[in-house]
C-alpha cells in the first residue's frame, strides 16, 4: 500500500531530504513550505504557511480529500535566530515560536482527529539536539525546540493507545544550504 505522507518544510535542507527519501520508497508525498523554486515533479508542493491554522488545516482537509488518509506528518519546517535572549527581539522570539512550536501543534491538532479515525499513523517533529543541550545564542531556539520534545512526548503518551506513533528526532549540526553558508 502506498502511505501518503505531508512534510512541512520541504523546500529545501532536512525536509527536502525526506521526502525524497519518501518518493524513492514509492510513497505519495505532499511537501508544503511558503514557496518553491525547483523541487521534484513527484512531489505534490502545497504552498502552505504552517503557521496560519486555516492554512494547516485547509492542507490536511486536501491531503485527505484526495487521498482518504494521512499517513505519516512530518513536522519539519523551522527557522533558527542566533541571539542570546537580551538580544533576541520580541517579533523574533515570536516567529520562532510560530514557525518552530505552534506550527508542529498545529500539524499535530488537524491529522490526529484523521489518524485516530483510522486508527494509525505515525508523527516525526523536528526538534533539535539543541533543545536537550543548549547551545550560547540560540536562546529562543533552544527554548521553542525544548518545546517540541516536550509537546511530542505528550502526544505520544496521549495516543499510543490509539494507533498513533508520535517521535522527535533532534539533530545536530546538519550540512543544509544554510549550514553550509553559515560555516562558510
Amino acid at each position: 500500500m502506498v502511505r501518503t505522507v505531508i512534510v512541512t518544510g520541504a523546500r529545501g535542507g532536512i525536509g527536502e531530504a525526506t521526502a525524497r527519501k519518501f518518493l524513492d520508497l514509492g510513497e505519495r508525498v505532499y511537501g508544503a513550505d511558503l514557496d518553491f523554486d525547483e523541487t521534484s515533479e513527484e512531489l505534490t508542493e502545497v504552498v502552505c504557511d504552517v503557521t496560519d491554522p486555516d492554512a494547516v488545516s485547509a492542507l490536511v482537509e486536501r491531503v485527505v480529500s484526495e487521498t482518504g488518509r494521512i499517513d505519516v506528518l512530518v513536522n519539519n519546517a523551522g527557522i533558527r535566530v542566533e541571539k542570546d535572549v537580551i538580544n533576541t527581539t520580541i517579533e523574533e522570539w515570536d516567529r520562532m515560536m510560530a514557525v518552530n512550536l505552534t506550527a508542529v501543534f498545529l500539524g499535530c491538532k488537524f491529522s490526529l482527529p484523521h489518524m485516530l479515525k483510522q486508527a494509525s499513523g505515525a508523527i516525526v517533529n523536528v526538534a533539535s539536539n539543541s533543545g536537550l543541550n543548549p547551545l550560547p545564542n540560540r536562546a529562543a531556539y533552544c527554548a521553542n525546540k525544548a518545546g517540541v520534545i516536550g509537546l511530542t512526548r505528550q502526544v505520544a503518551l496521549q495516543y499510543a493507545r490509539q494507533g498513533v506513533r508520535v517521535t522527535a528526532v533532534c539533530p545536530g549540526t546538519t550540512k543544509t544550504p544554510y549550514t553550509k553558508t553559515f560555516l562558510e
